[in-house]
């Protein structure tokens, strides 16, 4: 179960919220996705957009092989190599596509100059 809790002495977030409390009694953590499809291929070469419905497919799938769903997550971590305000409003009407209108209950985005695995 997880219990959102939005102070009111603190700013209304957009976009966020600012404590969830897991009470439940089994945590899974899933690593890094990204826009690779399950041959290894990559998805989307130069469209953000692409590679981003390919990461919410691998997510949705790794979710799923663990009994789980997208209303189940607490924390959501993008890195983004040239992150730009296109880039993410790309980013982010897919992660809405996939989650919902919904706040994610803690998210971080994250600017990166390199990725150590290949170029996207």
């Amino acid at each position: 179960m997880i219990v959102v809790i939005n102070p009111a002495e603190v700013s209304r977030p957009f976009g966020y919220l600012h404590v969830c409390v897991v009470s439940a009694g089994r945590q899974m953590h899933v690593s890094v996705q990204v826009a690779l499809d399950c041959a290894g291929a990559l998805v989307g070469a130069g469209d953000i957009a692409a590679q981003a419905v390919q990461v919410y497919a691998n997510l949705a799938v790794c979710l799923a092989d663990s009994g789980a769903t997208f209303a189940d997550v607490f924390k959501i971590v993008t890195y983004v190599v040239g992150l730009t305000p296109e880039t993410a409003a790309a980013i982010c009407a897919v992660r809405m596509a996939s989650l919902g209108a919904e706040p994610i209950r803690q998210g971080r985005w994250s600017a990166c100059r390199a990725w150590s695995i290949r170029a996207f």
